[in-house]
């Protein structure tokens, strides 16, 4: 009884651990959002667009070939990002 015990407990303190790991990583993103963490344009266009594929480097285009390809981009239309992210990427690239 005392090995199940400590084996439940365990995992009720692995499973309380992952919990705050977790709320911590979300609360800092909403720290984030509200601007009470600074987070560079660079690391917000990294965490949108470097999630799916390669983040090219903002002079990969010219600012007209970016403005002409985002508005086409299929994750752009299908997962439409936040305003308040997009207007930052939109200023990490020169638009």
């Amino acid at each position: 009884m005392g090995i199940r015990v400590r084996t439940v407990s365990r995992a009720v303190a692995g499973l309380l651990g992952l919990g705050l790991v977790a709320g911590l990583i979300l609360g800092c993103r909403a720290a984030e959002r509200r601007g009470v963490l600074r987070v560079s344009d660079e690391e917000v266009y990294v965490e949108r667009c470097g999630s799916c594929h390669r983040a090219y480097p903002s002079s990969h285009f010219t600012p007209e070939r970016w403005r002409a390809f985002l508005p086409k981009h299929p994750s752009v239309k299908r997962l439409r990002p936040p305003p308040e992210d997009a207007a930052v990427v939109a200023r990490y690239l020169g638009l």
